[in-house]
């Protein structure tokens, strides 16, 4: 395996920023304004579409 050749880390990539955005999404609830919590629920979802694709990409096989 070559230097930079590690195809198993994009799955632990993805499970680390599906938990980031979990917790980040607990904190959100907490939030005094209505439209900063739609507005971060928003970019939460945009991380989390490709992070879990990232997770499960290796799995399609």
């Amino acid at each position: 395996m070559g230097m930079g050749d590690h195809p198993q880390r994009t799955p632990l990539y993805g499970v680390v920023l599906l938990l980031g955005v979990l917790l980040l999404g607990l904190w959100v609830r907490e939030l005094p304004n209505v439209a900063l919590q739609v507005l971060a629920y928003i970019l939460l979802v945009a991380i989390a579409a490709p992070a879990f694709v990232m997770t499960f990409r290796d799995y399609s096989r």
